[in-house]
């Protein structure tokens, strides 16, 4: 009960932001598209975490993202049993004082930005007990005069996902120079510094198993936006806009309120899909206490070119989730009104 009070804490306190036709919305490619309704396997019920906002399965372990926690990063095995905190907030050498966006897993390595330094995990080293399982590379950014939000990597390089209209993205250049991208789409009839705050608040940012592109995806409203590099440019591939940010607040001080839209709260990607976890709830859901019905039940899964494949729809409310593809599986963490969170998987 203790977590679950935290977790309603943290829902109190995470509050949102707009309102325009400067682009257009369409709602209806979700409400057209195949939908698939698969039942939920129970692994472990009340799990051991604060606010899981990742989760990630290797091989017989997972990984949970809590957010509001000194745990920033624990593993739970394959029956989900708690094992150990892996990451803890601080200021050891394989510890971090910060972080401001999602880990992703690259092969055995778990990467996060804490600024200013990009840090690596090695989870083989980690599940052995071994040492020296961590690496920190300080970001040089002193060029660029701009704060970032994530770092990943992307063909050798750093890619930087800013929040500022002076930058969105940036790629370091092995000469110490930067390609940057600062286009916005105008998704309200707002000033740039409003809808950088908007697009930013809470965004997810992922790089293709290749690094050839990536996408990101917003929370105020449902906007998802899939770029390259390409002949020395940033190039924006294919952009959907779903739900029109509707927020409080102006210039950067922006937040969600009862009648924002919730967009997406989580997005896993593979070589070949991208799995976006929609919520499509409004902001006075999310503010009820105890909160109801907080978060959506619907994966999206689309091809790298932005077309819809068809939507996974789960018997349960979904915080996180990772896809296995090779196992045709579904892990996920679940929102349980009476316990807290709850381990699942679907079988496709």
């Amino acid at each position: 009960m203790i977590r679950k009070k935290v977790f309603l804490l943290i829902i109190a306190t995470i509050i949102i932001a707009c309102n325009d036709k400067n682009v257009n919305y369409d709602a209806s490619i979700i409400e057209k598209a195949k939908v698939r309704s698969l039942q939920t396997e129970l692994i472990k019920n009340d799990i051991d975490c604060t606010y899981p906002i990742k989760l990630i399965k290797r091989d017989s372990v997972y990984l949970i993202q809590n957010l509001g926690s000194d745990n920033v990063i624990t593993l739970l095995n394959e029956k989900g049993e708690y094992q150990k905190c892996i990451v803890k907030r601080g200021d050891a050498p394989n510890e971090i004082n910060n972080i401001s966006s999602t880990i992703s897993m690259d092969d055995t390595l778990v990467t996060l930005y804490s600024n200013p330094y990009f840090v690596e995990y090695n989870i083989d080293k980690i599940l052995k007990s071994e040492g020296n399982y961590w690496k920190k590379v300080k970001m040089d950014v002193s060029t660029l005069k701009m704060p970032i939000s994530n770092v990943r990597k992307i063909k050798g390089n750093y890619l930087y996902e800013g929040f500022t209209p002076e930058m969105r993205f940036a790629i370091s250049n092995k000469d110490g120079s930067y390609l940057t991208y600062n286009e916005y789409p105008q998704i309200v009839d707002r000033p740039a510094k409003e809808i950088a705050a908007v697009m930013s608040y809470a965004s997810k940012m992922y790089v293709h198993p290749e690094q050839n592109l990536w996408i990101q995806v917003n929370y105020i409203g449902a906007v998802m936006e899939i770029f390259k590099e390409e002949n020395g440019k940033i190039i924006s591939v294919k952009q959907l806009f779903i739900y029109p940010p509707v927020y409080e607040g102006s210039g950067s001080q922006i937040t969600w309120g009862d009648d924002s839209i919730i967009g997406f709260d989580d997005i896993t990607i593979t070589s070949n899909h991208i799995y976006a976890l929609l919520n499509g709830r409004k902001g006075k859901e999310l503010k009820s206490m105890p909160p109801i019905t907080p978060f959506g039940d619907r994966i999206i899964k689309m091809d790298w070119e932005g077309n819809i494949i068809e939507i996974i729809k789960a018997d349960c409310m979904i915080v996180a989730f990772d896809v296995d593809e090779v196992n045709k599986e579904f892990h996920l963490i679940s929102y349980n009104k009476e316990d807290g969170f709850d381990l699942k998987k679907i079988k496709l």
